[in-house]
Formats: structure tokens, sequence, C-alpha cells
């Protein structure tokens, strides 16, 4: 059990780093993230405050839908709670790394790295730390991430493929960004080429890890 909680808060300090690194590129967060992130451009206030805010509403949807489907029993509406405290450590490891990593289009102008080209590979890198984290906590099943619960929440309400309850859910949380964004300065924030690789990319990730895995798992 010790092992699997170690694993799991690596894998959350990991995935957190992987979603801050996009945050910072200035060509797009990732889907989640993006309305949050929105309202912290057009409010200026605290991110890790806003996402706090934003997870605990996905907390609450998803105990909402575990209280109306007939087929979960109310417990789970306690084992739900444990995520709080999830939210709040992955809220202060994204202001902690806020306030510690660069804003690579700013402060690295005139060098590679603060092109269009050296921040896409930038992405490229918090595609694969996000999808690397993500599976390292999924694996060890014990608390998940809100967004990842409120996902399996409503693919088993719905009987949908969560796969497919999973791009529903992004196209959502960017749809809403858009919305935000344009409502309240006429301008997209948030949104772009790294939040669709961001998209199509985490779960690609997701798959080799577990592909890596199970080859070293078969060949000892």
């Amino acid at each position: 059990m010790k092992k699997r909680v170690i694993i799991y808060l690596c894998g959350m300090i990991i995935l957190t780093l992987g979603v801050s690194l996009n945050t910072k590129t200035s060509l797009g967060v990732t889907p989640i993230i993006a309305p949050p992130f929105a309202v912290s451009e057009i409010s200026h206030a605290n991110f890790g405050n806003v996402v706090l805010v934003c997870y605990s509403i996905f907390l609450l949807l998803e105990m909402i839908i575990h209280w109306l489907d007939k087929e979960v029993e109310h417990k789970q509406l306690a084992a739900d709670l444990l995520q709080l405290p999830v939210c709040i450590l992955f809220s202060r490891l994204m202001n902690i790394y806020s306030s510690i990593l660069p804003d690579f289009a700013a402060e690295y102008k005139g060098m590679f790295i603060g092109t269009t080209a050296g921040r896409i590979m930038i992405v490229i890198l918090a595609v694969i730390l996000t999808g690397v984290g993500a599976a390292m906590t999924l694996n060890m099943r014990l608390v998940p991430n809100t967004a990842d619960g409120l996902v399996q929440a409503l693919s088993d309400f719905t009987h949908c493929e969560i796969g497919t309850v999973r791009n529903l859910f992004d196209l959502t949380c960017v749809l809403l960004a858009l919305a935000i964004s344009l409502i309240s300065v006429r301008k997209v924030i948030g949104i772009g080429i790294g939040t669709l690789i961001a998209a199509l990319g985490a779960g690609r990730v997701i798959a080799a890890y577990h592909m890596v895995l199970n080859k070293f798992k078969s060949g000892l």
C-alpha cells in the first residue's frame, strides 16, 4: 500500500508539471484546464484557486450523478469526498509550478525555445509528462483525479463508452472556455495548437505507457 501511495503521489507531481508546462507555452492549455485558465486570465485571480473551485464543481457534479444513479450505492458518496484532498493538492502544485516555470514566449524571446517550433517541442514534452503522470495515478487505483472521476460517473450513468465521454467532456471544456473568453473580452484565451496536441496526445501516451509496462512485466 505504501508503495502504491508513493507512486500515486509521484504521478500527481508529474501530471501537474505536464499540465503547468502546457500553460506556459502560450500555445493553448489542456482542455480540462481551459475554463479555469480563461477565468483566471480575465479576472486576474490566482490560477490554482480557480482550478480548485472548478474541480470542486466537478466533484459536486460527480456526487449528484452518483446520487441519481440507481446502480451506485450511496456509500460511494463518502468515497467521492476523498477526491477533495486530491483537488487541493493538484491546485497547490499548479500554483507552485506557475510561480517557478518561465513564460517561454516572453522570457526566451529571440531564442529557439521561445519560437513557435521550440514551444511546440515543450508542448510535446508536457503531453508526455501529463500522460505518464495520469497513467501512474490511474494504475494505483486509489483516488481518481476529479475530472477522471466525473468522466467515469458520466460514462456509468449514460452507459456510453468512456473514451467517447472523455472526448465530449474535453470538447465541452474547450467550448466553455471559448464562450467565457469571447463574451468577456472578445478574444480567445488559452485555446490553441497546444490544446489540440494535448487533447489528441495524452490518451496515446497513456496507451503507450501501459504497453511498455505490460512488456516489462511479461519480461520479468
